[in-house]
């Protein structure tokens, strides 16, 4: 009955394996047994063809397609050698790095999508401040900080005094 389940929510096709089921945040797929155990749909098809899991190891796509469940796609990977797998081919966020998509910098590389992505963030942001205050949110930030490092110091030379 449980592996039923399990195979109604995979679609096969000629190379990967799509969950089709559940997913988390990550955009991993999930699957629940009926004792309510919650496992990734990836690592439950990796031990039912495979071998256990050794603790701590991740299972790492070979396909990069995070939502396949192929097994021969699969492979287990200490969490060092599946960082440094990603590390050279992914952003923290996930995005590959390809020509396109790669922004050089003084000491590396970083993801053009993340950077056009902050930077639309800080906009926004940016806009319902000035919208509010005036002026930009950089501006009156270090505006306040003075303000407090002045109070502080003014509080100080009370102290003295007294």
């Amino acid at each position: 009955m449980l592996e039923s389940r399990f195979w109604s929510k995979i679609k096969k096709t000629d190379s990967c394996w799509f969950w089709r089921g559940s997913m988390i945040k990550e955009n991993y797929g999930q699957f629940s047994n009926y004792v309510g155990k919650i496992t990734r749909s990836h690592k439950f098809i990796f031990e039912y063809f495979n071998s256990k899991i050794i603790q701590g190891n991740h299972i790492h796509h070979k396909c990069k397609n995070i939502i396949c469940c192929n097994p021969i796609h699969l492979e287990q990977k200490t969490p060092l050698d599946h960082k440094q797998e990603h590390k050279k081919l992914y952003c923290k966020r996930g995005h590959e790095f390809t020509p396109e998509n790669t922004i050089k910098i003084k000491n590396g590389r970083k993801c053009s999508f993340c950077s056009k992505l902050k930077e639309k963030v800080w906009k926004q942001k940016n806009a319902l401040h000035i919208k509010k205050y005036g002026k930009q949110y950089n501006e009156s930030h270090k505006e306040q900080r003075n303000k407090t490092q002045r109070e502080y110091r003014n509080q100080k030379k009370m102290e003295l005094v007294v």
